[in-house]
């Protein structure tokens, strides 16, 4: 019989020194075994439609930084499914170049070359007039969905609503879609929020106070 304390038969004693040096041999084994997995990071290259390899080392480091570093704060992110895109919230206004609309962005960084977009803007490139948040990028990287106070994403004036939107842009050919709309186009009479966008880019989900983006919407709460 033995105790806690180790009190008991010598053999016993070694038999369990022997027993703690096989198991934290095995461990060590499976820790190097996955941390070699962790660190090949396969792309499917989104842009280029090429495959390549990217090797990182076990670290971290900032994204929500341009070449000049960042004069502001960076709050909400999301990251696509291979973790090469960065999508994230920020009100720097040094992140990338001609960025004076003074309000918080969505920019997404290239954690593969090291590069940074900003996506909260027309079709033709303008910043938008007012704060967008809430970024949730797609799994290949291609479509970023987000929250915005701006009325100046989409053409035409058809953003004439004064309330929060949610808009999706597509960082292949640069265009942008208003989504928070009822099947005839209409914005939505109160503000939507908090987006979240599907693999593929198809579907969007979000939280909305509006009553009108589907018929017989009249239970006056938040509705998904």
């Amino acid at each position: 019989m033995k105790d806690f304390h180790g009190n008991g038969q010598k053999g016993d004693c070694q038999a369990c020194r022997q027993g703690l040096e096989k198991l934290q041999a095995s461990l060590a084994d499976r820790t190097a075994c996955a941390m070699s997995t962790l660190k090949q990071i396969v792309y499917a290259g989104m842009l280029t439609g090429l495959l390549t390899t990217q090797t990182y080392a076990a670290d971290t480091y900032r994204v929500s930084v341009g070449l000049s570093g960042s004069n502001g704060f960076a709050l909400s992110s999301s990251i696509n499914g291979d973790g090469r895109f960065v999508a994230f919230q920020s009100d720097a206004s040094n992140l990338v170049p001609n960025d004076g609309n003074r309000v918080g962005d969505i920019f997404v960084h290239d954690r593969m070359d090291g590069s940074i977009e900003r996506v909260s803007v027309n079709s033709g490139g303008t910043g938008g007039n007012g704060d967008s948040f809430s970024p949730s990028i797609s799994g290949d990287g291609r479509f970023v969905a987000f929250q915005s106070g701006a009325s100046n994403l989409v053409p035409n004036g058809k953003d004439g609503n004064l309330v929060e939107d949610i808009f999706v842009h597509d960082r292949m050919d640069g265009s942008i879609k208003r989504v928070s709309v009822n099947q005839g186009g209409v914005g939505g009479d109160n503000s939507s929020e908090f987006p979240s966008i599907s693999g593929d880019g198809r579907f969007v989900a979000f939280q909305s106070e509006a009553s009108n983006l589907v018929s017989e919407d009249e239970n006056g709460v938040r509705d998904i």
